[in-house]
C-alpha cells in the first residue's frame, strides 16, 4: 500500500485545487477493490495526473520555492560576508565589541524575539518579516485561473500555513541566520589568517570593570571549549588610550576571542534551533490531515468507497397511496472504512411518523430506543454510560436540516459513548439529499467529533 504521507496529501491538495469549480474529465479509474478513503484518494490523483500529464504543472511551485530558498541563502550570506568585511576594511585597529555586536548582537535579539514568539504562542515574533512577506504569495497565486495557478495555491497553502508553515518559516529563518553567521566567520578567519590587527575597546557610559566582567563571563565558555580569552590585565591594556603596545600573544587572545564568540553565541545556537525547528516540521507534517469534511471529499467518498449494501422495504405501503412512504435499508457496508460495528448500539432521534422504529438490523439487544424529548435524551444517555466503552450508531432523516437543536442532541450522545457514527437515512418517495444539505450533515459531524468515515448515508431505491 502506497503511503500517505505529507507530499502524497500535497499531491491530493493540489488536485482538490486544479478540480475547484469544475472536476477534471476522467476515464474509469480503478482505485482497488479495498483500502481505505486515503488510499483510494491518492490512487485516483496518480491516476489524473498521468492522465492529464500534471507532473510538470504540480512540481511549479516546489521549483520555485527550491530556487528561493537557494538564493536567499546565498544572498544572507552574502551579506554575512560583507558584514564582516566591511567592519575590518580599511583599518588597523579594531573596536572588539562592535565587531561582536554586529556580527553576534543583532543575531542574539532576534533569537531573543523568536525564543518569546515560540513561548507564548505570538505569530508575529514567530515568524518575522519573511512569513508576512509570504502570507501574500496564496492569495497573488489564487488570481491565476490556470490549473497551474490552482495548484501552486494548493502547495502554498499547505507548507506555509498551520503547524508545518510555522515550523518551515523557523527553520528558514534559523537557515538564513546560519548563512549569514557561517560567511561572516569565513571571512573574518581568512582576514585575521592575512592580516595583523590590534584590538581595542572603549566606552562613554560605562565603567572599566564592567567590560573586564562582560570579558571574563563571555570567555569562560570559550576556554572550557578550547580557545583562548584575554585576561583581565590584557582587557584594561586594550583600552583605547591606555598606550600599551600589543604583543603577539596579546593579539592571538583577541583574536581567538572574537572568533569563538562567533561560534558559541553564534553559529552553535542558531544550529541548535535549526536541527528543533526541523525536528518539529517532520512533526507538524505527521500530523497534518486532509478536510474531510470538505464539499470535494464527501462527494468522493461517496464514489470512492461505494456500498455494499442491500435495498430492501422495512414499512411497505399497504394502506393506501397516502400512507407513509417505504424506507429503504439504511446500513450502509464499506469495505475497509465506515463499517458499523455488529455489536453497536442503535438510537435513532426524532425521526417523526415517516419511519416506523426500530429497524429491522436494530435488533431489541442493541436498540436503545429514539430520542423524542429531553426525558428520552437522558434516558438513553445513561444507559450509554452504562454500557462502558459503547459504539453507537444514531440514525437520523437525512432531509431534515441539522439545526441546533439536533447538534445538542447528538453532541449529547456522542460524549457518552466511546465511538460514534451518524447514520443519514431518507424515504423512499423523497428526493435525493442535496449537496448543501449534505455538506450541512458533515459539518455537524466535525462539530460533534464524529469521524467523516463516520458518517453513514443511503441513497432510497
Amino acid at each position: 500500500m502506497t503511503s500517505f504521507s505529507f507530499d502524497n496529501k500535497v499531491l491530493v491538495e493540489q488536485i482538490r485545487g486544479i478540480e475547484s469549480p469544475q472536476a477534471l474529465t476522467t476515464d474509469s479509474i480503478d482505485t482497488g477493490s479495498g483500502g481505505d478513503f486515503d488510499g483510494r484518494l491518492l490512487r485516483r490523483a496518480q491516476y489524473l495526473i498521468r492522465q492529464h500529464s500534471l507532473q510538470d504543472t504540480l512540481s511549479h511551485a516546489a521549483r520555485i520555492w527550491g530556487y528561493s530558498n537557494i538564493l536567499t541563502t546565498l544572498l544572507a550570506a552574502i551579506i554575512g560576508a560583507l558584514a564582516s568585511l566591511s567592519a575590518v576594511s580599511g583599518v588597523s585597529t579594531l573596536n572588539i565589541y562592535w565587531i561582536l555586536l554586529v556580527l553576534v548582537g543583532f543575531n542574539l535579539l532576534s533569537m531573543g524575539l523568536w525564543l518569546v514568539g515560540v513561548c507564548i504562542g505570538a505569530e508575529g515574533l514567530t515568524s518575522g518579516v519573511f512569513s508576512k512577506a509570504t502570507a501574500w504569495v496564496p492569495a497573488l497565486l489564487g488570481k491565476t485561473d490556470t490549473s497551474k495557478g490552482k495548484a501552486d495555491r494548493a502547495w502554498v497553502e499547505c507548507y506555509f500555513t498551520g503547524a508545518v508553515g510555522k515550523w518551515r518559516f523557523s527553520q528558514m529563518t534559523q537557515q538564513l541566520w546560519l548563512a549569514y553567521l557561517s560567511a561572516g566567520l569565513g571571512v573574518l578567519v581568512a582576514v585575521l589568517i592575512t592580516r595583523q590587527f590590534d584590538f581595542v575597546w572603549g566606552t562613554t557610559l560605562l565603567s572599566d570593570e564592567a567590560f573586564v566582567q562582560l570579558t571574563s563571563i563571555l570567555g569562560q565558555p570559550l576556554q572550557s571549549l578550547g580557545f583562548a580569552a584575554p585576561s583581565a590585565q590584557q582587557v584594561m591594556e586594550t583600552r583605547i588610550g591606555a598606550g600599551y603596545q600589543l604583543g603577539a600573544e596579546h593579539r592571538y587572545n583577541w583574536a581567538q576571542f572574537l572568533i569563538g564568540a562567533l561560534l558559541v553565541f553564534g553559529i552553535i545556537p542558531r544550529l541548535i534551533l535549526w536541527l528543533i525547528s526541523r525536528a518539529l516540521l517532520g512533526v507538524a507534517k505527521s500530523q497534518f490531515v486532509l478536510d474531510n469534511y470538505l464539499p470535494y471529499y464527501i462527494h468522493l467518498r461517496q464514489a470512492l468507497m461505494p456500498t455494499h449494501g442491500r435495498s430492501e422495504i422495512v414499512d411497505a405501503d399497504t394502506k393506501s397511496s397516502e400512507a407513509t412512504p417505504s424506507v429503504a435499508t439504511i446500513v450502509q457496508e464499506r469495505a475497509g472504512a465506515g463499517q458499523v460495528p455488529a455489536t453497536a448500539l442503535w438510537v435513532a432521534v426524532e425521526l417523526g411518523n415517516a419511519v416506523t422504529w426500530p429497524l429491522p438490523y436494530a435488533g431489541p439487544e442493541h436498540n436503545l430506543g429514539q430520542v423524542v424529548d429531553r426525558a428520552s435524551l437522558d434516558a438513553i444517555g445513561q444507559k450509554i454510560q452504562a454500557s462502558k466503552g459503547a459504539e453507537v450508531a444514531v440514525v437520523v432523516m437525512a432531509s431534515r436540516p441539522p439545526d441546533r437543536g439536533l447538534k445538542r442532541t447528538i453532541l449529547s450522545l456522542s460524549t457518552a459513548a466511546e465511538h460514534t457514527w451518524l447514520v443519514l437515512i431518507h424515504t423512499a418517495g423523497e428526493p435525493p439529499v442535496s449537496d448543501l444539505r449534505l455538506a450541512a450533515w458533515y459539518h455537524l459531524a466535525r462539530e460533534c467529533k464524529v469521524p467523516a468515515d463516520h458518517v453513514i448515508r443511503r441513497a432510497g431505491s
